[in-house]
């Protein structure tokens, strides 16, 4: 069995470092009354419930579950409980005993009621249904992309915190307890929440619909700052945003962390949703009607709350509230809230002016972390915006006050922090001090990324220390890096290794610096770098830091048998624009001499060995990511998931004739990648790509080889049954399909879905051609396929149809296993290559 660790989502490392250390603790609070108001006949919560003492105005009211937090003053003790459609009900809370107060209301019998008949008296049309259809109908006339063009301003306020701290606060280490205090008493399904993380900016923001571009300048930012040796601190915001993203009510697939949720007014959504009109309400003189919904199905991932939909022709929706509860098929995430408010237009266009993402994280039964992102859209304006607005990257910082490192937010700040996210600030100043706060986030940055950090270099990955493989025995490897707080505009990176078998010295360093004078892969990039690898490799692979010798390689079923040892020189530059297209170039030479069971023979009546292939490769890539977004540490950055597709083109020439050069070829090779959300069927990646390679008497391992490994991780990107070197061709499609159901039919069988297990199923194909000239059955001269212990040729051209291998498989086993099973489905494999096989994998994920 094949074993490997891929970590997909950087957004759940982060929660895991501070899992790591959040456990318990207590701090003195006011006291409070928490409860929930239910129907006394469906036990379901009660939303918008108001809550007063009786005799007085002040109290509260309930969130949209229906859960509540009053303030206990002790003079007054009953509690009245209205709500529109329920019997008022006055509770004594001086004999109260449990920590949780549930208050059953008795609906009344003056409910709205409405029937829509059509003219061939069929039967009547749900009245919610008939609202709900307009509402979708009119989607299009009430986005605000009907406006051309518009400006406003932005403010923006992440904060993460603790959850209940004054129940664990007194468990925790005595120099810890001043990050549970400054607690918020703002209510969030009955819970108090004290921040110890906390982001603003404020910004500019240009948008156009015809043609669509949007710019936005951030002119003001303040945050929290965490410890620079492990923590990029100007990136938090798109690192959080990864967690709690961006919600438009009128996009079909709203996602939430990496997944999809079909949207409540998406094209369709009444197949999956069931609605309800509440009421009819009047605000400032106008009528609205309340619409509630929720999943047909409670095990989908749907979201469940209320619409505030206009009373008249436009069907507008003014106000929303989104929920996820703790049944919903997700990790780490036990609460998801969202309430988004729009404001009309003069044109009749509905413009977002708030919105507000509560998540609650943590174990299935406790919570642990609280994250909020509140968004205020403020002075909408349909002014001419010339083009100069929208030149240079989309999201662009041009702080107010370009010398200071973080520009005061007060001046702009729409409303005042409260006492609580003050002290947020404070906290994290403080705790960066700390000697054993520091150790600890060195060992959560150890398992999370695998480095050691020292500072100016990190030593890593800790899963490249050993190896083993059969051409070099045991295999020993020290490598490691430079950090930003060495250079952010430069960096080095290399390693040394050395195997007990072939007794022979490795190495690999790779040096780049900037040339637009802004960190090294900052988006828009524009670096040279050059790198030299002397090493033992598959035949097919390229440069790389990362080339496949991890430890969990060691134990695969396919392990490799044949070899090359290259010796490689590269020089390449990228630069990247700010509508997302990007140049890459390189020149690469390289010497790949035959090791282990690979050897380079023709088959002319007189074999001759060919001891070296020589090659000098220039290289051009374009590559086209519209929207897309990355993550950054250190010197590294990752993409962040979303919607968008990826293309890219790829061409390479062979320079013959200098440097020891043999071979003279055209190559172009193109491929798109899309990630598909189909809620609530999970989502899919997709990835098609293909080329053709041009030249004559090519060895076969300059052509295609179909990757059997490679330096990224994903499941799109492995042939996991595919001997190395068993297919070759110069003409090549591959298609590649993984989908994640994220348990739509487990869900279904009740043990599956007590165990929150989810199945993946996908499939791997290539197909491709093989001409006459790069054949060595056809032309002798060219360097012959690869022959078994037994003479039975290995390496082969495609037949009549394409290699296909499919699997099926159970994600989320314990939250963190995932288990696969994987079939050949075509071409029986040879000796050493398995037809089918079971591989366990760990991802930590949503």
């Amino acid at each position: 069995m094949a074993f490997k660790v891929c970590v997909k989502s950087f957004s759940i490392r982060v929660l895991c470092v501070l899992l790591f250390f959040v456990i318990c603790g207590q701090v003195i609070a006011q006291d409070f009354i928490r409860g929930k108001v239910v129907d006394a006949q469906t036990g379901k919560g009660i939303s918008r419930v108001s809550i007063n003492w009786l005799g007085e105005d002040r109290g509260g009211s309930s969130d949209t579950l229906g859960y509540f937090k009053i303030l206990d003053i002790k003079k007054y003790r009953q509690l009245v409980f209205g709500a529109v459609g329920y019997e008022r009900r006055t509770v004594d809370v001086r004999r109260l005993q449990d920590s949780m107060l549930t208050v059953h209301l008795i609906a009344s019998n003056n409910t709205l009621e409405e029937v829509v008949v059509n003219r061939k008296n069929k039967k009547p049309k749900d009245p919610a249904i008939a609202l709900i259809e307009q509402v979708i109908a009119h989607r299009p006339q009430n986005h605000y992309t009907r406006i051309p063009e518009i400006r406003f301003d932005e403010y923006e306020k992440t904060q993460f915190g603790f959850v209940n701290p004054e129940d664990k606060a007194k468990k925790f280490p005595k120099p810890f307890r001043f990050l549970f205090e400054n607690v918020d008493s703002t209510a969030f399904r009955g819970q108090t929440i004290a921040p110890f993380y906390l982001e603003e900016n404020y910004a500019n923001i240009y948008s156009s619909h015809n043609p669509d571009r949007s710019k936005k300048i951030v002119i003001s930012h303040n945050q929290t700052e965490l410890n620079p040796r492990f923590f990029n601190n100007d990136n938090w915001q798109t690192r959080f945003q990864t967690i709690l993203r961006d919600v438009d009510l009128y996009d079909n697939t709203i996602q939430i962390t990496n997944k999809g949720v079909l949207s409540p007014i998406a094209s369709g959504a009444t197949a999956f949703y069931r609605y309800k009109i509440q009421d009819t309400i009047k605000i400032e003189g106008k009528d609205y009607i309340e619409l509630h919904f929720e999943g047909k199905s409670e095990i989908d991932l749907l979201f469940y709350g209320d619409l505030l939909i206009s009373d008249d022709t436009r069907y507008a929706v003014h106000r929303a509230t989104l929920n996820i509860g703790r049944t919903a098929n997700i990790n780490w995430i036990n609460d998801v809230q969202i309430e988004l408010d729009y404001s009309e237009f003069k044109n009749g266009s509905m413009l977002p002016v708030h919105a507000d993402l509560k998540m609650l994280f943590g174990g299935s039964k406790s919570d642990v972390l609280y994250g909020r992102r509140e968004t205020q859209y403020l002075g909408h304006r349909t002014d001419s915006i010339s083009n100069e607005n929208f030149a240079g990257v989309p999201v662009e910082k041009r702080y107010l006050l370009q010398s200071a490192p973080h520009v005061p937010i007060v001046g702009v700040r729409p409303s005042p922090l409260s006492h609580a996210e003050l002290g947020a600030y404070q906290k994290v100043d403080s705790v960066q001090n700390m000697r054993s706060f520091n150790q600890l986030v060195a060992l959560g940055y150890l398992l999370a990324k695998g480095y050691y950090n020292a500072g100016k270099v990190e030593f890593g990955p800790l899963e490249y220390l050993y190896s083993r493989n059969n051409y070099e025995g045991n295999r020993f490897r020290m490598s490691g890096r430079t950090t930003r707080l060495f250079s952010e505009k430069a960096y080095i990176e290399g390693y040394t290794a050395y195997g007990d078998k072939d007794k022979a010295l490795k190495y690999y360093l790779s040096t780049a610096f900037t040339l637009n004078g802004e960190r090294i892969v900052q988006f828009p990039a524009n670096y040279l770098r050059f790198t030299v690898q002397h090493d033992v490799m598959e035949p097919g692979r390229g440069l790389g830091f990362l080339k496949g010798d991890g430890f969990f390689r060691s134990f695969g079923k396919n392990r490799p048998n044949k070899w090359q040892f290259n010796d490689i020189y590269r020089l390449d530059h990228l630069i990247e624009f700010g509508n997302h297209i990007s140049v890459g170039t390189a020149f690469t030479h390289t010497r790949r001499q035959p090791r282990g069971d690979l050897f380079y023979i023709n088959s002319l009546p007189l074999p001759d060995t060919v001891r070296q292939v020589n090659t000098n490769d220039l290289q051009l890539i374009l590559r086209w990511a519209p929207n897309e977004e990355f993550t950054y540490h250190n010197l590294d950055r990752g993409t962040v998931e979303n919607k968008y597709p990826i293309f890219t083109l790829q061409y390479n020439k062979g320079l013959k004739g200098f440097w020891g050069a043999d071979y003279s070829y055209d190559a172009l090779r193109f491929s798109v990648f899309k990630r598909l959300f189909l809620s609530p069927a999970g989502q899919a990646d997709f990835e098609f790509s293909g080329g053709r390679i041009w030249g004559k008497h090519l060895p076969y391992t300059l052509l295609e080889l179909p990757e059997v490994t490679k330096d990224k991780q994903g499941p799109l990107v492995n042939f996991d049954l595919m001997a190395t070197s068993e297919f070759v061709s110069d003409q090549f499609l591959k298609l590649t399909y993984y989908h994640n159901w994220n348990g739509f039919f487990f869900n279904r069988i009740p043990l599956f879905r007590r165990l929150k297990w989810r199945e993946v199923t996908g499939f791997k194909a290539f197909y491709g051609k093989l001409s006459d000239a790069n054949n060595p059955f056809v032309t002798p001269e060219n360097i012959q396929f690869e022959a078994d212990k037994d003479g039975i040729i290995q390496t082969k051209a495609v037949r009549n149809k394409p290699y296909v291998e499919g699997l099926v498989g159970v994600d989320n086993i314990f939250k963190l296993i995932r288990l696969e099973y994987k079939k050949r489905l075509s071409y029986k494999g040879g000796e050493g290559v398995p037809s089918d096989t079971f591989t366990a994998s760990l991802h930590f994920n949503f």
